[in-house]
C-alpha cells in the first residue's frame, strides 16, 4: 500500500502571522479585529503571537472579519508553513 501524501498543516505561528499581516494591510487594530470577529482581544492577541491554537468558530470569525473564507486564511498560513 502506498503511503498517504502528507497534508500541509498551518502552524499557529504561521496563522498568527498571516492574520496580523492581513489586519495591518486593512488598517485594523487588534482591538478592531477582535470586535469584528467576536474573538476576545486577549485570545486574539495569543492567536496572533502563535501562542495558542484557534478553534473553528474563532477561525470563521477572524476570516469573515478580514473579508475572506476560513479555507483561504488557512491556505495562506499553510503556504507560509512550507
Amino acid at each position: 500500500m502506498a503511503p498517504k501524501p502528507s497534508v500541509p498543516k498551518a502552524t499557529p505561528q504561521a496563522l498568527g502571522g498571516v492574520i496580523d499581516a492581513l489586519a495591518r494591510k486593512q488598517h485594523l487594530s487588534e482591538e478592531q479585529l477582535a470586535d469584528l470577529s467576536g474573538v476576545p482581544r486577549p485570545t486574539l492577541s495569543q492567536i496572533i503571537q502563535g501562542r495558542c491554537d484557534i478553534d473553528t468558530d474563532q477561525l470563521y470569525g477572524v476570516a469573515k472579519a478580514l473579508g475572506m473564507k476560513s479555507s483561504e486564511l488557512l491556505g495562506d498560513a499553510e503556504d507560509k508553513t512550507g
